[in-house]
């Protein structure tokens, strides 16, 4: 039985961020990490019911964030993503769609940078703690225009950011920011507790993340890489599919299918039976897996400095051995 997740994000009506759904799946040596807008008549994919592809299923309550299991015993991962997502937009590399629309207050920042850094120098570059002392530059200002690459970010405090230089554009983070102005609404989703310290997960310029908050210096640092997309669908995967995340109903179930799958023969139960005492694994598994139902996940007030270089060594090698 192979299994794929869904990110249902719901926002409120007045945001600028749309709603979207994020499709990850860790197929070996394939994995996938897709968004994609929402049709107007519905939130999750539903997929055929002779598509041999089964759901878990949702309390859709206004904004927030869902999480939903797509399981197959036919199909790949992969081609259980190509089937759910048929006909969806897809804009993963679609930066106008996937970001948050610019506000006005960006706009003005953007103008405020613009003339530092044409009075800027390599001896005197223009520094975050400089651009922070406008009041129309706030923290995640200041992000949202450097992932719409109107400037590539440097120094010691620019982990969150991507590697690559932008030729005469380059803005120096002197200063750590604070995760809770750069995560979507300063919200974090499914805790989980491992040794380097407290992994979460939450939206961050239009894209899902794992970050991860050390014991010692109680900073954070991502998990999942901001320019390798197809490494973060292997990450999220893992990191929901574990033992103590929402699907462990759906992991049990799944062990009892494949236990059950070479003892239990056919028999002439109709597919649609759910009370026949020889009911198949697979009609089991088809019943129950609609009877896991998950509401939005619950938020966690996010806060703590974000951006310190360098990652520490324990959370790469930590990183390393349970992602890789």
């Amino acid at each position: 039985m192979k299994c794929i997740v869904a990110f249902l994000l719901i926002n409120p009506p007045d945001s600028k961020v749309k709603d979207r759904l994020v499709i990850t799946g860790n197929e070996m040596g394939s994995p996938h990490y897709g968004v994609y807008l929402l049709k107007s008549d519905r939130l999750f994919p539903i997929p055929n019911p002779d598509s041999h592809i089964y759901m878990t299923e949702n309390h859709i309550d206004g904004s927030g964030t869902y999480v939903r299991a797509y399981c197959s015993e036919r199909w790949s991962k992969n081609e259980i993503i190509a089937k759910i997502t048929s006909g969806l937009e897809d804009i993963t590399i679609d930066d106008e769609n996937r970001i948050p629309e610019m506000s006005p207050i960006h706009e003005k920042c953007e103008e405020i940078i613009d003339k530092m850094i044409e009075k800027s120098s390599p001896e005197e570059p223009v520094k975050f703690s400089e651009i922070l002392r406008h009041e129309d530059c706030s923290e995640s200002a200041i992000v949202s225009l450097a992932f719409l690459d109107k400037f590539s970010v440097y120094g010691d405090y620019s982990n969150m950011f991507s590697r690559y230089s932008i030729d005469g554009r380059n803005v120096m983070a002197d200063v750590a920011l604070k995760i809770e102005n750069i995560v979507l609404n300063g919200e974090l989703f499914m805790e989980r507790s491992v040794p380097p310290g407290q992994q979460f997960l939450a939206w961050h310029q239009g894209d899902l993340h794992i970050f991860i908050r050390t014991k010692e210096e109680k900073t954070w640092h991502l998990i999942t890489d901001i320019t390798c997309r197809f490494a973060s669908g292997l990450y999220i995967t893992k990191y929901v599919l574990h033992e103590d995340g929402p699907f462990l109903p759906l992991l049990n179930l799944i062990e009892d299918f494949v236990d059950q799958a070479d003892k239990i023969t056919l028999s002439n139960c109709s597919d649609n039976s759910v009370d026949c005492e020889d009911e198949s694994p697979l009609q089991n598994f088809r019943r129950k897996i609609a009877e896991i139902k998950l509401g939005k996940l619950t938020p966690t007030r996010a806060e703590g400095n974000i951006g310190i270089l360098p990652k520490p060594l324990s959370i790469v090698r930590w990183v390393d051995e349970k992602y890789m």
